[in-house]
């Protein structure tokens, strides 16, 4: 599962304009081992929602995890 998310933040990092790679890596956050912090889980759903307002995946860790909402 690490590595896993080792290559997804990969692909984000090379590919910054496709937001199906960022929404793979919010997903991490979303698993009970959490391999992303909460700060970086808002970082890349502001970068998300930034290209994307009513992104679905987002919308829904916001919502299974309450993640700091009025921060975005």
């Amino acid at each position: 599962m690490i590595t896993a998310c080792f290559h997804a933040k990969r692909a984000a990092e090379l590919s910054p304009e496709d937001i199906s790679f960022k929404e793979d890596l919010l997903l991490f956050y979303d698993l009970p081992e959490q391999l992303i912090s909460k700060e970086e889980a808002n970082k890349i759903a502001k970068e998300i929602l930034m290209i994307d307002p009513d992104n679905a995946t987002v919308k829904s860790i916001f919502k299974n995890n309450r993640l700091l909402m009025d921060h975005l």
